[in-house]
């Protein structure tokens, strides 16, 4: 929200009264009106059309009479579909009549409603200085995109063109502030038209759904858990993540997880940290699965490094943050978190203290389609971090690869009764448990030396071989 209100107060109101409704525009839209928006029109169909090829699927949001798309077929230019959406009645039945073959939904454009992840071009031409929160309308635009899809907007250049309808002037800055507080990245601004039209192009980041189990037995346990989680929302927020809570029957805090996360999930009885996970895995939107423990603080720009380090021959990434004294007051400070160094490191370092700030395991990126394809969590294997050992054997049994400076391997491999004398947790009796199990189920010991591991997988890269 912080994001939200600093754009608001740095954006200029162009007029505090509001008047663009329908009565307004269909008694705005004669035939000299027509004529005018064709004509001014095209200077940035011109621009926008650049974008648009023979696999576009476009949403045009404020399409009025539809002159966009008839541009399109006077000047040949191919598309795979077309949707206007507009809010004026008149406007929506005069473009079916004309272009009957293509899809009109009337709609107010304040208040986008449709089908999710469906189109993978958005077209808002001359719309968001009308819209009293544009904020809102890219946050439903980008959940109506597909991942990897874009957004083309044109505004008015707030030094050069001005109208009795206009809620917002715009110039370059706000524009990027709005796109990039959306989730949208890779934001191309320009000038076009003579200077009277800012033209914006921008992709949407593959969305990330982040599963946290909760069980939460006692107070003491819920005032940790509550400054973590609010952690985990900044960061999520930065990338427009999907945040799923599932709580595994807690005895405190069902309110604030209802309210802080995205979609909460309440089960009735306490069923473990695996069934728990595949819950909200299997109803997550997002083409990549992070499962997050409850317990840990998280740098803001975290899940933005996850995807930046991400590469198709990962089927995972693990840092997270772990360093400090959780009963110390100051260890909650957030702005005291060092930035995440990403999954790759020049060495080995799921250990933590060969991590130049001290990153250790549990947060764990999926591929959305890999997890699916192991048939997520195994529900019987709720020992210690051993389901997360399992659900890795198992996808790289998959044929899926890692590279030698992912962490998650050291990590998650190395730390169930390690017999490397640096590795954590090697005591703990949950863990040993889930050592023999994990044996038992897959015969092969997680524990032991790295070269071990490599062993098992002959895994080769250019500096090191294992045989």
């Amino acid at each position: 929200m912080l994001i939200i209100n600093l754009i608001f107060k740095n954006m200029q109101r162009a007029h505090e009264e509001n008047i663009n409704t329908p009565k307004y525009w269909e008694e705005y839209t004669g035939a000299s009106y027509r004529s005018n928006t064709r004509k001014s029109g095209q200077p940035r169909y011109i621009e926008v059309i650049k974008h648009i090829d023979e696999k576009s699927n476009i949403l045009d949001v404020g399409c009025n009479f539809g002159d966009f798309c008839k541009y399109m077929y006077e000047k040949s230019v191919v598309f795979k579909e077309y949707t206007g959406y507009d809010f004026s009645e008149v406007a929506i039945e005069n473009a079916k009549t004309v272009m009957p073959e293509d899809t009109w939904i009337l709609g107010d454009c304040d208040n986008l409603k449709l089908e999710k992840n469906k189109y993978n071009t958005v077209v808002a031409m001359q719309l968001i200085e009308h819209l009293e929160k544009p904020d809102k309308f890219f946050k439903r635009a980008y959940g109506y995109l597909k991942d990897d899809g874009k957004i083309i907007l044109t505004v008015p250049n707030s030094v050069r063109i001005q109208h009795e309808s206009h809620v917002w002037y715009f110039d370059e800055d706000d524009i990027y502030k709005l796109l990039y507080a959306a989730g949208f990245r890779e934001i191309d601004i320009t000038i076009i038209n003579q200077n009277q039209n800012i033209l914006a192009v921008a992709k949407k980041f593959k969305k990330i759904t982040i599963v946290t189990p909760v069980l939460c037995p006692s107070r003491n346990v819920f005032n940790t858990i509550e400054k973590c989680f609010k952690s985990i929302r900044n960061a999520a927020d930065e990338v427009n993540a999907e945040w799923i809570i599932v709580d595994d029957n807690s005895a405190y805090g069902r309110e604030f997880f209802s309210k802080i996360a995205d979609v909460y999930l309440r089960n009735n009885e306490t069923t473990g940290v695996s069934t728990s996970l595949n819950r909200g895995m299997k109803i997550g939107s997002g083409s990549f699965m992070v499962k997050l423990d409850s317990d840990y603080l998280v740098p803001k720009n975290l899940f933005e490094i996850l995807l930046q380090d991400w590469s198709d021959d990962l089927a995972f990434i693990a840092p997270s943050f772990t360093g400090g004294d959780s009963n110390k007051e100051e260890h909650f400070d957030i702005s005291k978190i060092p930035e995440p160094e990403g999954g790759a490191f020049d060495k080995p370092s799921g250990i933590s203290n060969l991590s130049k700030y001290g990153w250790g395991g549990g947060i764990l990126m999926f591929n959305a389609e890999n997890i699916k394809e192991i048939d997520y969590f195994d529900e019987g294997f709720n020992i210690g971090s051993a389901q997360d050992n399992d659900v890795i054997y198992r996808i790289l049994m998959k044929g899926y690869n890692w590279r030698w400076t992912n962490n998650v391997l050291t990590r998650h491999f190395a730390s169930i009764s390690s017999n490397d004398p640096n590795a954590p947790d090697t005591r703990t009796e949950r863990r040993r448990i889930g050592k023999e199990i994990f044996k038992e189920k897959h015969g092969f010991e997680p524990g032991g030396y790295l070269s071990y591991v490599f062993q098992h997988f002959k895994y080769k890269d250019k500096n090191k071989k294992y045989e």
